[in-house]
C-alpha cells in the first residue's frame, strides 16, 4: 500500500535525473511522457462520456450542472498512477472519477435530508489536511482548525464513495455546538475504521507504523489514550506523511536526536510519495500538545530549527543520562 521510502516509479532510469522546466509543480514526479499520458487519459475519461471540462493546474473543471462535478483534484490520482505499472492506470483513472461522480449523485440526494442532524450525523468524520489544500477550497467553505502551522483538522461528511467538506451554513442549521459534531465525528472514524499497527527498526531506530487502505489513519493521533504503546514515557516524535500512514518514535532517552534524523527524510519520502499528502514534518508531541520541529534540506545538507519545548526535553533527557 505505501513504502517506507518513496518509490521510483515505472519510468525511471536507473539513477537519471533530468531536469523538466515543462512540468507542473504538483506533477514533477512524472517523466515528460508519463505526464502526457496521464492528461491524456484523464481527457479521454471524461470526453468519452460527452461531459465537457476545463484541466488548468492540476484541476479538472466541470460545469455540468446535472453532475455537479465543480472542481477536481489531479494531484492524488497523479501520485496513485505513478506507483503502479501503466497498463494499469487507465483502470485506476476510471475508477478515480466513476467514484467521484457516484459521489455527486450521492451528495445531491443527501441534500434532501442533510438539514436533519440525526440523520447526517451517521456520515460525519473528521479528517487531516495539508493546509495549503484549505486554500483551493476556500476557508468561508470549512469548518476546523490548525493542529499546526502546517496541518489543518476538517469536518467531513464521509460517504460511501468520497468524502466531503462540511460548509459552516450546515453547522448552523443543525443547531449543535461544534464540540458535539467534531467529537461524533471523531467517534464515527474510531468505530469505522481498523489501523493497523505494526513495528520497524530504520538502521538503528525502532519506529511503529500505523497504516490502512482508508483515507483517516492519521486520525490514530486523536485517539492515543487507547493506544498507549504509541507513546514514550516523554511523548513521541510522529509523522504523519499521507492519508495511509502515520509514524511514531516513542521518546524515552536522549536517542531522540538520531531518531529525529532518520524520520525527517523517511517522512519526507513518503509524502511525496502520496497520494493524500499530509505533511513532510515531524511533530513533538507532549501532554496533548502537537509541535510542529521545523527543518530545511538543502545541498544535501539537514538543518534543523528546534522549537523551545524540543530543546528543553534534550535538556532533560541530558540530564538523566
Amino acid at each position: 500500500m505505501f513504502s517506507l521510502f518513496r518509490k521510483k516509479g515505472s519510468g525511471d532510469k536507473s539513477n537519471e535525473q533530468e531536469p523538466k522546466p515543462n512540468l507542473p509543480d504538483w506533477a514533477e514526479f512524472f517523466s515528460a511522457e508519463e505526464y502526457e499520458t496521464f492528461i491524456g487519459m484523464v481527457q479521454a475519461y471524461f470526453r468519452d462520456r460527452g461531459i465537457p471540462v476545463d484541466i488548468n493546474d492540476g484541476v479538472v473543471i466541470s460545469d455540468d450542472q446535472e453532475l455537479g462535478l465543480g472542481q477536481m483534484g489531479l494531484q492524488n490520482i497523479a501520485q496513485l498512477c505513478r506507483q503502479i505499472e501503466p497498463e494499469s492506470w487507465n483502470e485506476a483513472i476510471t475508477g478515480h472519477f466513476d467514484s467521484l461522480v457516484e459521489s455527486s449523485r450521492f451528495s445531491r440526494e443527501f441534500e434532501k435530508f442533510g438539514n436533519d442532524f440525526d440523520f447526517a450525523k451517521q456520515y460525519l468524520g473528521v479528517r487531516l489536511y495539508a493546509a495549503g489544500s484549505i486554500a483551493s477550497i476556500g476557508t468561508d467553505k470549512v469548518v476546523g482548525d490548525f493542529l499546526t502551522e502546517d496541518i489543518f483538522r476538517m469536518l467531513v461528511y464521509d460517504f460511501p464513495q468520497s468524502v466531503h467538506n462540511v460548509q459552516p451554513s450546515q453547522l448552523e442549521a443543525w443547531s449543535r455546538s461544534r464540540e458535539e459534531v467534531f467529537e461524533t465525528g471523531r467517534n464515527n472514524i474510531r468505530e469505522n475504521y481498523e489501523f493497523m499497527i505494526h513495528d520497524h527498526t530504520i538502521g538503528e531506530v525502532p519506529i511503529k507504523v500505523v497504516d490502512g487502505e482508508h483515507f483517516f489513519v492519521p486520525n490514530i493521533i486523536f485517539d492515543l489514550e487507547n493506544n498507549p504503546e504509541l507513546l514514550g514515557t516523554h511523548g513521541a516524535l510522529i509523522g504523519l506523511p499521507h492519508r495511509h500512514a502515520a509514524i511514531f518514535y516513542p521518546i524515552e532517552t536522549a536517542e531522540v536526536i538520531p531518531a529525529l534524523h532518520t524520520l525527517i527524510p523517511l517522512v519526507n519520502g513518503m509524502y511525496e510519495e502520496g497520494p493524500g499528502s499530509v505533511s513532510n514534518n515531524i511533530i513533538l508531541y507532549q501532554n496533548g500538545t502537537f509541535t510542529k520541529i521545523p527543518y530545511s534540506i538543502e545541498n544535501d545538507g539537514l538543518t534543523i530549527t528546534p522549537p523551545k519545548s524540543f530543546v528543553d526535553l534534550l535538556t532533560y533527557l541530558s540530564s538523566e543520562e
